[in-house]
C-alpha cells in the first residue's frame, strides 16, 4: 500500500488535479520526465519503473471497472522498462529440492530445520514469506473442510501485496510441514 501512496503523492506533485480520465502518452512521458528530475529523491531507473508500472496497473483496473479499452501503448517506448525480466533467473531445480527434503539436522540446529521448512513450505504454495508468516494461526487452515476430512487441509489468508484472499490446496510435503 505505501507504493501506491507515494505514487499518489508523485502523481498530485507532478499534475495538482490529474485524473484517470487525463492518462494519455504525454501525461504519462511528463511524468517519467518528473520523477527522473531533481524534484524528486529518485535516483534510478528501476525506482522510476516500479512507480510507472503501479500506474498502469492503476489505469488497467480503471479501465475496466468504467468499460474503456485498456490503452496499453501508453506506457510503451517511455525509455523505462517496466516489464523488464531478470538477467539470470535462479531457481531450484529437483535434485536440489530433493537434497533439501532429505536434510537432516540435530537438535542444536532446530532453527536451520525450520529455516528449510518453511522455505519448503514457501515452494510448495507459490506465497511470498509475508503472506505465509501473516495467515492467522486459527484461521490458516479452513476449519470446515479439516471437519469432514483431516486429510484435506487447504491454506487460506490475504495476499499483503493487493489483498487478495487465497486458498491454496495442500500437497503432501507441505501437510507434512504444517502438521509438524
Amino acid at each position: 500500500k505505501k507504493v501506491y501512496v507515494t505514487l499518489r503523492n508523485l502523481v498530485e506533485k507532478y499534475r495538482g488535479q490529474a485524473l484517470m480520465a487525463d492518462v494519455e502518452e504525454g501525461l504519462i512521458l511528463g511524468f517519467v520526465d518528473f520523477l527522473r528530475s531533481d524534484a524528486t529523491d529518485i535516483k534510478s531507473d528501476t525506482t522510476v519503473a516500479k512507480y510507472v508500472d503501479r500506474l498502469k496497473v492503476i489505469y488497467r483496473e480503471y479501465c475496466d471497472h468504467y468499460g474503456i479499452t485498456f490503452k496499453k501503448r501508453i506506457f510503451q517506448g517511455l525509455g523505462v522498462d517496466g516489464d523488464k525480466s531478470p538477467d539470470k533467473i535462479i531457481y531450484v531445480n529437483d535434485a536440489q529440492y530433493d537434497a533439501l527434503l532429505k536434510l537432516t539436522f540435530s537438535e542444536k540446529e532446530k532453527r536451520l530445520e525450520i529455516t528449510r521448512d518453511i522455505f519448503l513450505l514457501l515452494c510448495n504454495t507459490a506465497l511470498y514469506y509475508n503472506d505465509l508468516m501473516a495467515i492467522d494461526s486459527t484461521a490458516g487452515l479452513d476449519p470446515n473442510l479439516i471437519s469432514i476430512d483431516p486429510e484435506c487441509m487447504v491454506l487460506q489468508g490475504e495476499r499483503k501485496k493487493n489483498g487478495e484472499e487465497f486458498w491454496i490446496p495442500l500437497n503432501d510435503t507441505a501437510k507434512r510441514i504444517v502438521k509438524k
